[in-house]
């Protein structure tokens, strides 16, 4: 480790750890792995953003910011100030392998950079899983059962990432006497069992994302609606199955990477997958109220002249070919202008609500088939209606018994 009492030329020329052997440290263009978090937080993180733009741009746009609206906010700028700390050590030191890293530049503020992003990911995670379960709290808040599990859950995520926080702040930060960020007794408090709470800390992640994730599925899946519908829904959800995909791969490779010495080198697929994990989670917490963005600006969009156009020229042709299939159909009478009923339209979905119980009545909302009719057929039909009226007419009884006037 660098220290004040040693020359700077001689910690330039040593590696931060010993080389396994035959392997001779290079300091000028060693292997690096810093560009696969670099894309990483490229590609999630401007998605991301877009996404919580999106949000809250149609919550202004209908006068209804909620709790789950700021807390996606607060969460969003946390993702954004954790990301900008790890491009800030990325590359120098963290990506080489530790022996290609010269000594001189494991300093105190890449220690104490790197021990601010270790607790800023918890504070991200928080409010990234609490923003989701409190959107569910508001949508489904009729059931008692999900209102106990997100209480549950929000209780849990909450106490347990303030847990690893304080935690990691105590065992890493210097202490009274210790002599410094670099000292020797520091680094020894630290460094195993940092590693131990991180492999915790990457169980605790998957399994509070299944269970976050499970909330909204398993009450979809408990409503009375057609499986179409159910795997819709659902799939409005499922974006967090990339979170949690993210969550269970970094678990099992903090794990595995416990005891290897080669910090630089084996952080960055756990830097990557948080990255990711925490991007994807506030998209999914986005996920419901875009979609119901994208659905109004796609029926705007068929809703457009030509779009019409093209729908009414559709329908003109396959009508016409009905009406040559038909048998008797007065096909040469051109000027016998036919009297149509357009179908009565389908509801238009409102919100995540209207799109999970708008099919408990279905089939009170089904367009209703109306026939049509020429004028001859209509001047038909008002003829014998008119013609029932002139004279008495016997009908027989519903029940069979006499006759009725």
């Amino acid at each position: 480790m660098a220290s004040a009492g040693i020359n700077p030329a001689l910690l330039a020329e040593l590696p931060a750890l010993a080389p396994p052997a035959g392997v001779i440290p290079n300091f000028v263009d060693p292997e690096s792995r810093q560009m696969i978090t670099r894309v990483v937080i490229y590609v999630t993180l401007p998605l991301m953003l877009s996404f919580v733009s999106l949000r809250v741009w149609t919550r202004l746009r209908v006068r209804q910011f909620s709790a789950d609206d700021y807390l996606c906010i607060v969460a969003a700028i946390s993702v954004v100030c954790w990301s900008a700390l790890v491009l800030t050590i990325l590359g120098d030191p963290l990506g080489p392998h530790q022996w290609n890293v010269p000594l001189i530049k494991i300093t105190d503020h890449f220690l104490r950079n790197s021990l601010t992003g270790i607790c800023l990911y918890p504070v991200a995670a928080i409010f990234v899983k609490v923003t989701l379960l409190v959107f569910y709290l508001r949508l489904f808040h009729p059931s008692q059962r999900t209102v106990v599990m997100i209480w549950v859950g929000i209780a849990l995520i909450t106490l347990f990432y303030l847990a690893s926080l304080i935690a990691n702040i105590v065992l890493c930060s210097p202490h009274k006497g210790d002599g410094g960020w670099l000292s020797v007794k520091s680094q020894t408090r630290c460094g195993q069992p940092s590693l131990k709470l991180s492999s915790t800390q990457g169980v605790f992640s998957a399994v509070s994302d299944l269970y976050v994730l499970c909330i909204p599925l398993q009450l979809v899946w408990e409503m009375r609606l057609p499986l179409g519908r159910k795997i819709g829904v659902s799939a409005v959800f499922m974006t967090g199955l990339l979170a949690c995909a993210c969550s269970i791969l970094s678990a099992v490779y903090r794990f595995r990477e416990m005891n290897n010495p080669d910090f630089t080198w084996s952080s960055i697929p756990v830097y990557s997958l948080a990255a990711a994990e925490l991007n994807a989670g506030i998209i999914c917490s986005c996920m419901p109220v875009v979609f119901v963005l994208f659905k109004e600006c796609s029926k705007k969009l068929f809703s457009m002249p030509s779009m019409r156009y093209l729908r009414s020229r559709n329908r003109r042709s396959s009508e016409e070919k009905d009406q040559k299939m038909v048998p008797g159909t007065p096909s040469d009478n051109q000027d016998a202008p036919n009297v149509k009923f357009s179908n009565f339209p389908r509801p238009i979905m409102t919100g995540l609500r209207t799109f999970i119980s708008g099919s408990r009545n279905r089939s009170q909302l089904e367009p209703s088939h109306v026939e049509s009719y020429s004028n001859s057929e209509l001047e038909s039909i008002s003829d014998e209606y008119h013609a029932q009226f002139k004279a008495p007419v016997i009908r027989q009884s519903t029940a069979g018994s006499s006759p009725v006037l």
